[in-house]
């Protein structure tokens, strides 16, 4: 992959590449465009595996936060030990 000019390769788990992946489809973007948006703004760090994974952590509590803040709508009620 290519981070800015520079080739490099980035190891990390499956879970945060299926997670960047949603992120980047999810803003319409190609994976790669998305790990440069995420290098470009830290630039001072160079761990890039570590940035991304900080960038997932983020997102989705930043995600959680937002589910939170959603008006609710009647959810159903989940009634345990009884037949329906």
């Amino acid at each position: 992959m290519r981070v800015h000019a520079t080739r490099t390769s980035v190891k990390l788990e499956p879970g945060f590449w299926d997670y960047l992946g949603e992120v980047a489809g999810g803003r319409g973007l190609r994976l790669t465009t998305l790990v440069n948006e995420v290098a470009a703004a830290a630039p001072g760090r160079t761990n890039l595996a570590s940035t991304l994974r900080t960038f997932c952590l983020a997102h989705a509590r930043e995600r959680c936060r937002a589910l939170e803040r959603e008006p609710r709508e009647a959810a159903p009620t989940l009634v345990i030990g009884e037949d329906r």
